[in-house]
């Protein structure tokens, strides 16, 4: 095959995983496409679910649709380690339109001053930020409309989600778009008041077992069970538990992880107050990893709203906060 055959296939097959519709997530693609018409009013949306649940994936589908219709796509990504940082993800933003501050008016480029050299000052209120950046947002997409995404919101420090937060609520330029993807129920300095807010809900029955299929694993169906019972319609585990189905036992009070999902989920267990990591360490030695629905624990787990709202735990019918299967092996340390 000549080399124009090849790339022209690969083009293809780019094409056709793009337009694919994610399982259990095509209202959600539906409206985030629909953020590009040029009639719509939802200008503004914040993508809520816990780890795993798929705002990444939608993300990305998202700006590949937005660059495809020629918009200019803007990412910034909230970090955990950054968040701390004042100005830090805000400072993503502004530097990357950074080549048109030049049509900005003296007042803007003043207060935007501090963002793009990293300092901290002139941090006190977050409104003469957000109207700097706003206009910001606005000379850009003067010839080229402009998708701005924030991932992780929930870790970007507290002025930038406030300039954030406040942006959204007053955005009504009709060549911008902003979409903010964070973790739910946990109090952020990000409210998302006046935005559009979509929540990624657990997949059904249904859509869960369609997804474990489409990863093509020789599942016996006790496993096939195991896995559907401890992923609860997340995503993320329903993607990666087949890859380690040999390590499954019908004994097994608990599910091996991959690499994958210890790396999500481990690594908000590490920013959790010590008192709850302790609790759950407590927790998970003297066995509450039945999130099946049992109530077998000796302990009982107070003070763990936080590792709920993360995802780390589940409420079981009883209303007790309980591991679910596949987060005992590799993220609490047992």
């Amino acid at each position: 095959m000549n080399p124009f055959a090849i790339v022209a296939v690969a083009v293809t097959i780019r094409q056709m995983v793009a337009g694919v519709d994610l399982i259990g997530r095509s209202a959600e693609q539906g409206l985030l496409r629909a953020m590009l018409d040029a009639d719509t009013e939802e200008r503004a949306v914040t993508l809520r679910g816990e780890p795993g649940a798929g705002k990444t994936v939608l993300i990305e589908q998202l700006c590949r649709d937005a660059r495809s219709r020629g918009w200019r796509v803007i990412r910034t990504l909230g970090v955990a380690a950054e968040e701390h940082f004042a100005l830090g993800g805000i400072h993503q933003i502004v530097f990357a339109l950074r080549e048109f501050a030049d049509l900005l008016d003296d007042r803007s480029r003043e207060i935007l001053a501090p963002v793009y050299s990293g300092e901290s000052a002139a941090t006190g209120t977050s409104l003469p930020l957000v109207g700097a950046v706003l206009t910001l947002l606005s000379a850009a997409a003067r010839d080229t409309p402009v998708l701005t995404v924030v991932d992780n919101v929930h870790w970007l420090d507290d002025v930038s989600a406030q300039v954030l937060d406040g942006v959204g609520r007053r955005l009504t330029d009709p060549g911008v778009r902003i979409v903010a993807a964070l973790r739910p129920l946990e109090q952020y300095a990000f409210s998302g008041a006046g935005w559009r807010d979509m929540v990624l809900r657990p997949l059904t029955a249904q859509d869960s077992g369609l997804l474990l299929d489409r990863s093509g694993a020789q599942l016996s169906a006790a496993a096939r069970e195991r896995i559907l019972t401890a992923a609860a319609g997340n995503p993320l585990a329903l993607s990666e538990l087949p890859h380690c189905a040999d390590q499954i036992t019908t004994g097994s009070g608990s599910l091996p992880l991959t690499e994958r999902l210890v790396g999500v989920f481990a690594g908000r267990l590490n920013q959790m107050d010590p008192l709850v990591q302790a609790t759950l360490l407590r927790a998970a030695l003297d066995g509450s990893a039945d999130g099946a629905g049992a109530d077998r624990s000796r302990y009982e787990m107070h003070g763990v709203e936080s590792a709920v709202a993360s995802g780390l735990l589940t409420l079981n019918p009883l209303g007790r906060p309980v591991f679910r299967l596949f987060m005992i092996e590799g993220v609490v340390g047992v």
